[in-house]
């Protein structure tokens, strides 16, 4: 209201589908007490809709389906991103294999050659993690740890693989950009498959070295929960403690999902602390706001009592 009382207001959200719940319930609780102040929301995200949107009245709501890009565009958007000089043929088939989706085209664009001889993997999925398997296995590991942190940094990968220039072929290679020693992925997908890849082990293994080199609370507890491979109530406590950290700051739908994790990680002879990890988890997701998931966690409690 604030800002919005000095001049028209925007606010814009990219990859809706990827918002925590604990902000999407803070600004679904501000949109709803809004009145005639001249604020307009702009989203964008997959096919799913979201619990953001109900926060409007649908009178209120435009919807603009986004589809495939055609011919002519997407050739300009290949002009721009590719370093290479396609012939037109090669532009016509990779259009047609990637039925317009500006992504994939760009994935298609990397290899021409398998392109003109009809040896490309069928998805996107398989064509993202060849391109990914084709990279050193160190830079493989780097781009696990730089996938698997919320804030990834140069100094963060390599104090975990002890190796400076590890990132650097996936850097040549178009997959990362290094930024001030900030890593960020190009695109979504090359993180969740990098992420996805590599084996179970390895992900645990590249997330307590994680839990041991970062310093907040909360992300050390999730990590310290993604490397277990079973009970432990050290991880169990930490989770906990992180809980209430995260029901302090006002998030409460992330003081819920940590609270579930601390009792799923509760070893059996602990049942005393699994419940009441359990109950904290319904009253957190009660605070959220999601009171379906609440009374399952409660009625849980109480049934185990």
């Amino acid at each position: 209201r604030a800002l919005a009382a000095r001049s028209p207001l925007l606010v814009a959200i990219d990859d809706l589908q990827w918002l925590d719940r604990s902000s999407a319930t803070a600004l679904g609780f501000a949109l709803r007490r809004l009145r005639d102040e001249p604020v307009a929301l702009l989203l964008s995200r997959r096919t799913e809709a979201s619990d953001l949107e109900q926060a409007l009245p649908p009178e209120r709501i435009l919807r603009v389906t986004v589809g495939a890009l055609g011919f002519e565009e997407l050739n300009a958007v290949l002009r721009e991103r590719v370093d290479a000089t396609l012939s037109r043929p090669l532009l016509r088939r990779i259009h047609e294999l990637s039925a317009g989706n500006p992504f994939f085209a760009l994935e298609l664009a990397q290899s021409p050659e398998r392109v003109e001889a009809g040896t490309l993997p069928p998805t996107l999925d398989a064509l993202v993690g060849e391109r990914l398997a084709a990279l050193p296995e160190e830079t493989q590991l780097a781009l696990l740890a730089a996938a698997a942190a919320s804030h990834p940094t140069e100094a963060l990968v390599v104090g975990i693989l002890g190796a400076a220039d590890a990132l650097a072929p996936a850097e040549r290679a178009g997959i990362v950009e290094l930024n001030h020693g900030e890593v960020s992925f190009t695109h979504p997908l090359l993180a969740s498959g990098a992420y996805a890849a590599a084996d179970p082990a390895r992900r645990r293994e590249v997330h307590r070295h994680l839990a041991e080199a970062v310093r907040d609370p909360e992300e050390r507890a999730r990590h310290l929960a993604a490397a277990a491979a079973g009970p432990d109530e050290e991880v169990a406590a930490a989770l906990e403690r992180a809980a209430g950290s995260a029901r302090g700051r006002g998030a409460p739908a992330a003081a819920a999902e940590l609270s579930e994790d601390a009792a799923r990680l509760t070893p059996a002879d602990r049942e005393e602390a699994r419940l009441r990890r359990l109950a904290d988890a319904g009253y957190f997701h009660f605070a959220a706001g999601d009171g379906r998931r609440a009374s399952e966690q409660l009625e849980e409690a109480v049934d185990s009592l």
